[in-house]
């Protein structure tokens, strides 16, 4: 039985240690490509801050391309998600698809 709890042990540990590994790797060495496909994976998993870390590193090079749109509203929504709300009010009011809901005279 002792076995089996240190092979399932070992069996989580070595997960955890590949998939930070995985992150640690693209922010440091991918590609632009690769590190955006990771902070949207990020994102999508609700793991925010590290999505916002490699979208602050990609934003540059999507600067007026048609992902820029994606990329603003994520980094407002995963600012939200992490409660940085007046971070995340920053990035709402730049991000081009955004509608206030109250009309201003």
């Amino acid at each position: 039985m002792q076995k089996i709890k240190n092979l399932a042990c070992l069996l989580v540990f070595s997960l955890l240690l590949f998939s930070c590994g995985e992150y640690q790797k693209v922010l440091n060495k991918g590609s632009i490509e690769d590190q955006y496909k990771m902070a949207v994976k990020m994102y999508e998993s609700k793991k925010y801050s590290k999505a916002l870390r490699l979208f602050e590193k990609v934003k540059p090079a999507y600067r007026g391309k048609p992902q820029m749109e994606r990329i603003q509203f994520m980094v407002a929504q995963s600012n939200f998600n992490e409660k940085s709300y007046a971070t995340a009010g920053f990035y709402f009011d730049r991000w081009e698809g955004f509608e206030s809901p109250v009309e201003l005279e």
